[in-house]
Protein backbone atom coordinates (compact mmCIF):
# COMPACT_ATOMS: atom_id res chain seq x y z
CA UNK A 1 0.00 0.00 0.00
CA UNK A 2 1.39 3.91 -0.89
CA UNK A 3 1.26 6.36 1.50
CA UNK A 4 0.67 9.68 0.92
CA UNK A 5 3.13 12.39 1.53
CA UNK A 6 3.22 16.05 1.95
CA UNK A 7 2.63 18.17 5.27
CA UNK A 8 0.45 16.35 7.63
CA UNK A 9 -3.35 17.37 7.41
CA UNK A 10 -2.84 18.03 3.67
CA UNK A 11 -3.69 15.00 1.98
CA UNK A 12 -7.92 15.33 2.66
CA UNK A 13 -7.67 18.99 3.74
CA UNK A 14 -10.43 17.62 6.33
CA UNK A 15 -10.15 16.58 10.22
CA UNK A 16 -10.68 12.61 10.24
CA UNK A 17 -14.12 11.04 10.94
CA UNK A 18 -14.20 9.11 14.51
CA UNK A 19 -16.21 5.60 14.56
CA UNK A 20 -15.99 4.47 18.20
CA UNK A 21 -17.43 0.75 19.36
CA UNK A 22 -18.82 1.01 22.46
CA UNK A 23 -19.60 -1.66 24.67
CA UNK A 24 -20.71 -2.57 28.14
CA UNK A 25 -17.94 -4.26 29.96
CA UNK A 26 -14.85 -5.47 28.75
CA UNK A 27 -14.68 -8.72 26.30
CA UNK A 28 -17.93 -8.14 24.56
CA UNK A 29 -16.58 -7.67 21.12
CA UNK A 30 -15.47 -4.54 20.89
CA UNK A 31 -11.37 -4.88 19.31
CA UNK A 32 -13.36 -8.00 17.03
CA UNK A 33 -15.70 -5.32 15.60
CA UNK A 34 -13.15 -2.75 15.11
CA UNK A 35 -10.96 -5.40 13.57
CA UNK A 36 -13.71 -6.48 10.96
CA UNK A 37 -14.37 -3.00 10.12
CA UNK A 38 -10.63 -2.29 9.71
CA UNK A 39 -10.66 -5.48 7.27
CA UNK A 40 -13.71 -4.27 5.44
CA UNK A 41 -12.31 -1.09 4.71
CA UNK A 42 -9.27 -2.83 3.73
CA UNK A 43 -10.64 -4.84 0.94
CA UNK A 44 -12.21 -1.62 -0.77
CA UNK A 45 -9.09 -0.25 -1.15
CA UNK A 46 -8.47 2.40 1.75
CA UNK A 47 -4.90 2.10 3.70
CA UNK A 48 -5.99 0.99 6.84
CA UNK A 49 -3.33 0.28 9.78
CA UNK A 50 -3.53 -0.63 13.70
CA UNK A 51 -2.02 2.30 15.47
CA UNK A 52 -2.52 -0.17 18.99
CA UNK A 53 -4.00 -3.37 19.90
CA UNK A 54 -4.10 -5.53 22.98
CA UNK A 55 -5.44 -9.20 22.17
CA UNK A 56 -5.38 -9.69 25.27
CA UNK A 57 -4.41 -13.30 24.42
CA UNK A 58 -7.55 -14.00 22.64
CA UNK A 59 -7.00 -16.57 20.04
CA UNK A 60 -9.89 -15.29 17.42
CA UNK A 61 -8.90 -11.40 18.09
CA UNK A 62 -5.32 -12.55 17.56
CA UNK A 63 -6.40 -14.24 14.27
CA UNK A 64 -7.83 -11.12 12.88
CA UNK A 65 -4.65 -9.68 12.23
CA UNK A 66 -3.56 -11.12 9.87
CA UNK A 67 -3.43 -9.23 6.70
CA UNK A 68 -3.43 -5.83 8.40
CA UNK A 69 -0.51 -3.60 9.26
CA UNK A 70 0.58 -3.20 12.77
CA UNK A 71 3.13 -0.18 14.01
CA UNK A 72 5.52 -1.22 15.92
CA UNK A 73 5.17 0.18 19.41
CA UNK A 74 7.43 2.94 20.91
CA UNK A 75 8.79 1.06 24.26
CA UNK A 76 8.94 3.58 27.30
CA UNK A 77 11.17 2.50 30.23
CA UNK A 78 8.75 3.74 33.65
CA UNK A 79 9.74 2.71 37.19
CA UNK A 80 12.32 -0.28 35.63
CA UNK A 81 10.01 -2.10 33.52
CA UNK A 82 9.31 -1.50 29.88
CA UNK A 83 5.85 -0.36 28.46
CA UNK A 84 4.81 -0.23 24.38
CA UNK A 85 2.69 2.59 23.45
CA UNK A 86 1.42 3.63 20.07
CA UNK A 87 4.07 5.62 17.99
CA UNK A 88 1.97 8.47 17.14
CA UNK A 89 4.98 10.32 15.73
CA UNK A 90 5.32 7.14 13.31
CA UNK A 91 1.87 7.01 12.12
CA UNK A 92 1.84 11.40 11.42
CA UNK A 93 4.56 10.57 9.38
CA UNK A 94 3.24 7.53 7.71
CA UNK A 95 -0.68 9.02 7.68
CA UNK A 96 -2.54 6.29 6.47
CA UNK A 97 -6.19 6.77 5.26
CA UNK A 98 -7.75 4.85 8.98
CA UNK A 99 -5.82 3.89 11.97
CA UNK A 100 -7.20 1.28 14.40
CA UNK A 101 -6.84 2.04 18.14
CA UNK A 102 -7.78 0.03 20.73
CA UNK A 103 -8.72 0.94 24.35
CA UNK A 104 -9.16 4.90 23.66
CA UNK A 105 -9.42 5.63 27.72
CA UNK A 106 -6.04 3.86 28.37
CA UNK A 107 -3.64 5.81 30.45
CA UNK A 108 0.13 6.16 28.81
CA UNK A 109 3.59 5.74 30.37
CA UNK A 110 4.46 9.19 31.84
CA UNK A 111 6.96 10.97 29.48
CA UNK A 112 5.36 10.50 26.39
CA UNK A 113 4.07 12.63 23.69
CA UNK A 114 0.21 13.02 24.94
CA UNK A 115 -1.18 12.11 29.49
CA UNK A 116 -4.00 9.53 27.43
CA UNK A 117 -4.29 7.97 24.35
CA UNK A 118 -7.94 9.91 23.68
CA UNK A 119 -5.33 12.53 23.03
CA UNK A 120 -3.57 10.55 20.86
CA UNK A 121 -6.59 10.10 19.17
CA UNK A 122 -8.00 13.62 18.94
CA UNK A 123 -3.75 14.12 16.99
CA UNK A 124 -4.81 12.33 14.58
CA UNK A 125 -7.87 13.57 13.68
CA UNK A 126 -6.66 16.74 13.59
CA UNK A 127 -4.13 15.37 11.35
CA UNK A 128 -6.52 14.15 8.48
CA UNK A 129 -6.53 10.73 9.76
CA UNK A 130 -9.91 8.56 9.82
CA UNK A 131 -9.63 6.46 13.35
CA UNK A 132 -12.17 3.55 14.70
CA UNK A 133 -11.41 2.59 18.65
CA UNK A 134 -12.81 0.86 21.22
CA UNK A 135 -14.75 2.50 24.54
CA UNK A 136 -16.85 0.56 27.53
CA UNK A 137 -19.63 2.98 28.64
CA UNK A 138 -17.99 3.11 32.02
CA UNK A 139 -15.12 4.92 30.66
CA UNK A 140 -17.67 7.84 29.57
CA UNK A 141 -16.80 10.95 31.29
CA UNK A 142 -20.50 12.17 32.19
CA UNK A 143 -21.56 9.02 33.38
CA UNK A 144 -18.67 7.83 35.58
CA UNK A 145 -20.54 9.07 38.96
CA UNK A 146 -23.63 7.01 37.43
CA UNK A 147 -21.40 3.98 36.67
CA UNK A 148 -19.83 3.85 40.16
CA UNK A 149 -23.65 4.36 41.45
CA UNK A 150 -24.37 1.11 39.58
CA UNK A 151 -20.97 -1.26 40.30
CA UNK A 152 -19.73 0.23 43.39
CA UNK A 153 -16.00 1.14 41.15
CA UNK A 154 -15.38 4.75 40.78
CA UNK A 155 -13.87 4.40 36.87
CA UNK A 156 -10.42 5.07 36.72
CA UNK A 157 -9.94 6.45 33.57
CA UNK A 158 -12.43 8.33 31.51
CA UNK A 159 -12.96 10.08 28.27
CA UNK A 160 -14.69 13.56 27.35
CA UNK A 161 -17.92 13.64 26.02
CA UNK A 162 -16.69 16.68 23.53
CA UNK A 163 -14.52 13.99 21.99
CA UNK A 164 -17.69 11.50 21.66
CA UNK A 165 -20.05 13.66 20.63
CA UNK A 166 -18.18 14.26 17.97
CA UNK A 167 -17.78 10.87 16.62
CA UNK A 168 -19.45 10.38 13.17
CA UNK A 169 -20.68 7.41 14.45
CA UNK A 170 -21.41 5.12 17.28
CA UNK A 171 -21.72 1.20 16.67
CA UNK A 172 -23.00 -0.03 20.13
CA UNK A 173 -21.39 -3.74 20.82
CA UNK A 174 -23.66 -5.76 22.28
CA UNK A 175 -24.09 -9.39 24.15
CA UNK A 176 -26.38 -10.59 26.76
CA UNK A 177 -24.79 -10.77 30.26
CA UNK A 178 -24.59 -14.86 30.56
CA UNK A 179 -22.97 -14.85 27.54
CA UNK A 180 -20.44 -12.23 28.66
CA UNK A 181 -19.87 -13.95 32.37
CA UNK A 182 -19.16 -17.60 30.22
CA UNK A 183 -16.78 -15.97 27.92
CA UNK A 184 -15.34 -15.12 31.26
CA UNK A 185 -14.83 -18.42 32.99
CA UNK A 186 -14.01 -19.52 30.08
CA UNK A 187 -10.54 -17.23 30.45
CA UNK A 188 -11.66 -15.21 27.11
CA UNK A 189 -11.40 -11.86 29.22
CA UNK A 190 -8.79 -12.32 31.83
CA UNK A 191 -6.55 -14.28 33.79
CA UNK A 192 -8.19 -17.51 35.58
CA UNK A 193 -6.24 -15.73 38.37
CA UNK A 194 -8.90 -13.00 38.45
CA UNK A 195 -12.14 -14.43 37.43
CA UNK A 196 -13.32 -15.15 40.41
CA UNK A 197 -13.02 -11.97 42.16
CA UNK A 198 -14.80 -10.62 38.31
CA UNK A 199 -17.55 -12.52 38.98
CA UNK A 200 -18.18 -11.62 42.08
CA UNK A 201 -18.13 -8.32 41.53
CA UNK A 202 -18.03 -5.74 38.32
CA UNK A 203 -19.28 -8.90 36.48
CA UNK A 204 -22.16 -9.32 39.23
CA UNK A 205 -25.51 -10.39 36.41
CA UNK A 206 -27.01 -6.94 38.03
CA UNK A 207 -23.95 -4.52 37.13
CA UNK A 208 -23.46 -6.19 33.50
CA UNK A 209 -27.41 -5.52 32.89
CA UNK A 210 -27.61 -1.98 34.07
CA UNK A 211 -24.67 -1.30 32.07
CA UNK A 212 -25.73 -2.84 29.42
CA UNK A 213 -28.97 -1.22 28.83
CA UNK A 214 -27.06 2.33 29.96
CA UNK A 215 -25.06 1.81 26.76
CA UNK A 216 -28.08 1.03 24.59
CA UNK A 217 -29.18 4.16 25.97
CA UNK A 218 -26.43 6.23 25.64
CA UNK A 219 -26.50 5.63 21.96
CA UNK A 220 -29.98 5.93 21.22
CA UNK A 221 -29.79 9.41 23.30
CA UNK A 222 -27.11 10.78 20.65
CA UNK A 223 -29.51 10.93 18.26
CA UNK A 224 -31.66 13.26 20.46
CA UNK A 225 -28.53 15.26 21.50
CA UNK A 226 -30.32 18.64 19.40
CA UNK A 227 -33.45 18.60 21.07
CA UNK A 228 -34.13 21.67 23.48
CA UNK A 229 -36.38 18.93 25.59
CA UNK A 230 -36.59 15.48 26.22
CA UNK A 231 -38.58 14.67 23.14
CA UNK A 232 -42.33 13.47 24.71
CA UNK A 233 -42.98 9.56 24.66
CA UNK A 234 -39.48 8.39 25.79
CA UNK A 235 -38.97 5.78 28.66
CA UNK A 236 -37.90 7.86 31.73
CA UNK A 237 -34.72 5.83 31.91
CA UNK A 238 -33.88 7.45 28.40
CA UNK A 239 -35.26 10.61 29.34
CA UNK A 240 -33.46 10.59 32.62
CA UNK A 241 -30.21 9.82 30.55
CA UNK A 242 -31.35 12.42 28.04
CA UNK A 243 -31.49 15.24 30.86
CA UNK A 244 -28.07 14.27 32.61
CA UNK A 245 -25.75 14.53 29.05
CA UNK A 246 -27.83 17.46 28.17
CA UNK A 247 -26.66 18.79 31.81
CA UNK A 248 -23.65 18.25 31.84
CA UNK A 249 -23.12 19.01 28.24
CA UNK A 250 -24.26 22.74 28.81
CA UNK A 251 -27.34 22.22 26.27
CA UNK A 252 -29.97 22.35 29.26
CA UNK A 253 -29.71 24.78 32.52
CA UNK A 254 -30.72 24.80 35.57
CA UNK A 255 -33.11 27.79 37.08
CA UNK A 256 -33.66 26.49 41.00
CA UNK A 257 -35.82 28.65 42.64
CA UNK A 258 -38.28 27.60 45.62
CA UNK A 259 -40.52 25.34 44.48
CA UNK A 260 -43.80 24.08 46.60
CA UNK A 261 -44.14 19.92 46.64
CA UNK A 262 -47.61 20.52 45.83
CA UNK A 263 -47.05 22.04 42.76
CA UNK A 264 -45.50 19.50 40.73
CA UNK A 265 -47.15 15.98 42.30
CA UNK A 266 -50.30 16.52 40.62
CA UNK A 267 -48.32 16.46 36.88
CA UNK A 268 -46.21 13.60 37.95
CA UNK A 269 -48.65 11.22 38.92
CA UNK A 270 -50.82 12.61 35.83
CA UNK A 271 -47.48 11.68 33.50
CA UNK A 272 -47.33 8.19 36.01
CA UNK A 273 -50.77 6.83 35.43
CA UNK A 274 -49.70 7.56 31.63
CA UNK A 275 -47.51 5.96 31.41
CA UNK A 276 -48.19 2.66 33.57
CA UNK A 277 -52.28 2.59 33.04
CA UNK A 278 -51.82 1.87 36.94
CA UNK A 279 -55.43 3.02 38.68
CA UNK A 280 -53.36 2.02 42.17
CA UNK A 281 -54.88 4.30 45.19
CA UNK A 282 -51.97 7.19 45.94
CA UNK A 283 -52.43 9.01 49.58
CA UNK A 284 -50.24 11.56 49.96
CA UNK A 285 -49.59 12.95 53.16
CA UNK A 286 -48.19 16.53 54.90
CA UNK A 287 -46.62 17.93 51.16
CA UNK A 288 -48.71 20.96 52.36
CA UNK A 289 -46.91 21.27 55.55
CA UNK A 290 -43.23 21.05 54.79
CA UNK A 291 -40.77 24.38 54.04
CA UNK A 292 -40.57 24.96 49.77
CA UNK A 293 -37.41 23.24 48.32
CA UNK A 294 -35.21 25.00 46.69
CA UNK A 295 -34.54 23.46 42.88
CA UNK A 296 -35.26 23.66 39.22
CA UNK A 297 -38.86 22.46 38.83
CA UNK A 298 -38.67 21.06 35.57
CA UNK A 299 -35.53 18.42 37.16
CA UNK A 300 -37.49 18.28 40.16
CA UNK A 301 -40.69 17.12 38.46
CA UNK A 302 -38.52 14.79 36.16
CA UNK A 303 -36.82 13.13 39.54
CA UNK A 304 -40.33 12.73 41.56
CA UNK A 305 -42.08 11.02 37.93
CA UNK A 306 -39.55 8.40 38.12
CA UNK A 307 -39.27 7.54 41.50
CA UNK A 308 -43.45 7.65 41.39
CA UNK A 309 -42.85 5.57 38.79
CA UNK A 310 -40.88 2.93 40.52
CA UNK A 311 -42.49 2.88 43.34
CA UNK A 312 -45.73 2.58 41.53
CA UNK A 313 -44.49 -0.53 39.73
CA UNK A 314 -43.11 -2.34 42.87
CA UNK A 315 -46.83 -2.04 44.15
CA UNK A 316 -48.72 -4.80 44.90
CA UNK A 317 -52.00 -5.50 43.94
CA UNK A 318 -54.25 -3.81 46.24
CA UNK A 319 -51.67 -2.32 47.81
CA UNK A 320 -51.45 1.67 48.39
CA UNK A 321 -48.78 3.83 47.25
CA UNK A 322 -47.48 6.41 49.45
CA UNK A 323 -45.90 9.61 49.31
CA UNK A 324 -44.89 11.09 52.74
CA UNK A 325 -43.07 14.70 52.99
CA UNK A 326 -41.33 15.91 56.34
CA UNK A 327 -38.84 18.00 57.41
CA UNK A 328 -35.23 16.36 58.29
CA UNK A 329 -33.65 16.09 61.29
CA UNK A 330 -31.30 18.84 59.52
CA UNK A 331 -33.42 21.56 59.58
CA UNK A 332 -32.00 23.03 55.92
CA UNK A 333 -33.76 19.46 54.25
CA UNK A 334 -36.36 18.07 52.80
CA UNK A 335 -37.42 14.44 52.44
CA UNK A 336 -40.25 13.10 50.24
CA UNK A 337 -40.79 9.25 50.95
CA UNK A 338 -42.48 7.05 48.73
CA UNK A 339 -43.62 3.45 49.68
CA UNK A 340 -46.12 1.06 48.94
CA UNK A 341 -47.92 -0.67 51.62
CA UNK A 342 -51.12 -1.50 53.56
CA UNK A 343 -50.85 0.59 55.72
CA UNK A 344 -48.44 3.64 56.78
CA UNK A 345 -44.86 4.59 55.40
CA UNK A 346 -41.96 5.40 57.18
CA UNK A 347 -38.46 4.93 56.30
CA UNK A 348 -36.61 2.39 58.86
CA UNK A 349 -33.08 3.19 59.88
CA UNK A 350 -31.90 -0.42 58.80
CA UNK A 351 -29.39 -1.18 56.80
CA UNK A 352 -30.07 0.05 52.99
CA UNK A 353 -30.98 -2.78 50.83
CA UNK A 354 -29.34 -3.89 47.65
CA UNK A 355 -30.77 -3.37 44.58
CA UNK A 356 -30.08 -6.60 42.12
CA UNK A 357 -32.07 -6.24 39.57
CA UNK A 358 -30.43 -4.56 36.57
CA UNK A 359 -32.48 -2.42 34.87
CA UNK A 360 -33.90 -0.93 38.11
CA UNK A 361 -30.24 -0.21 39.39
CA UNK A 362 -29.64 1.85 36.34
CA UNK A 363 -32.47 3.70 37.07
CA UNK A 364 -31.83 4.17 40.65
CA UNK A 365 -27.84 5.57 39.90
CA UNK A 366 -29.41 7.99 37.00
CA UNK A 367 -32.26 9.17 39.32
CA UNK A 368 -29.65 9.93 42.32
CA UNK A 369 -27.14 11.53 39.63
CA UNK A 370 -30.27 14.11 39.01
CA UNK A 371 -30.77 14.18 42.01
CA UNK A 372 -27.49 15.56 43.09
CA UNK A 373 -27.32 18.27 40.79
CA UNK A 374 -29.91 19.60 43.10
CA UNK A 375 -28.06 19.17 45.96
CA UNK A 376 -29.78 16.26 46.74
CA UNK A 377 -30.31 12.48 47.44
CA UNK A 378 -31.86 9.34 46.49
CA UNK A 379 -31.46 6.82 49.47
CA UNK A 380 -33.15 3.00 49.12
CA UNK A 381 -34.77 1.80 52.35
CA UNK A 382 -37.49 -0.44 53.96
CA UNK A 383 -40.79 0.06 56.09
CA UNK A 384 -41.05 -1.91 59.40
CA UNK A 385 -43.49 -4.16 57.05
CA UNK A 386 -39.99 -4.88 54.80
CA UNK A 387 -41.48 -3.11 51.94
CA UNK A 388 -39.18 -1.46 49.65
CA UNK A 389 -39.06 2.74 50.45
CA UNK A 390 -37.17 5.48 48.33
CA UNK A 391 -36.35 8.59 49.92
CA UNK A 392 -35.72 12.24 47.90
CA UNK A 393 -34.00 14.51 49.86
CA UNK A 394 -33.53 18.33 48.71
CA UNK A 395 -32.20 21.74 50.45
CA UNK A 396 -35.12 23.91 51.80
CA UNK A 397 -35.50 27.13 49.46
CA UNK A 398 -36.12 30.43 50.81
CA UNK A 399 -39.41 31.24 52.17
CA UNK A 400 -41.93 32.01 49.21
CA UNK A 401 -42.82 35.16 51.32
CA UNK A 402 -39.64 36.55 51.97
CA UNK A 403 -38.93 40.18 51.15
CA UNK A 404 -36.28 40.90 48.10
CA UNK A 405 -36.67 36.96 47.10
CA UNK A 406 -37.90 35.70 43.60
CA UNK A 407 -40.87 33.25 42.94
Amino acid sequence: MTHASGPVGTRIGRPGRLRVCLGAAPGVGKTYRMLDEGHRRAERGTDVVVGYIDCHGRRRTEQMLRGLLVIPRKVRPYRGRLFGEMDVDGLLTLRPETVLVDECAHTNVPGGRNAKRWQDVRELLAAGIDVITTVNVHHLQSLSDVVQRITGVAPPETVPDELMRRADHVELVDVEPEVLRRRLVHGDIYPPELVDSALTHFFRPANLAALRELAALWTANRMLETADTAPIGLALPAASLWTLTALRSGGLLTRPRPVALPDILPSALRTVRAATGSDARVEVRDVANVPAVFADPGLLERVVTTLLHDTMCEARPGATVFLKARSSIRRDLVDLLFSTGTSTVAATDAETPSVDYGPARLVLALTQALAAVMRGTVTPGLTPGGDPTLTLSLPVGPRLDEPGRAP
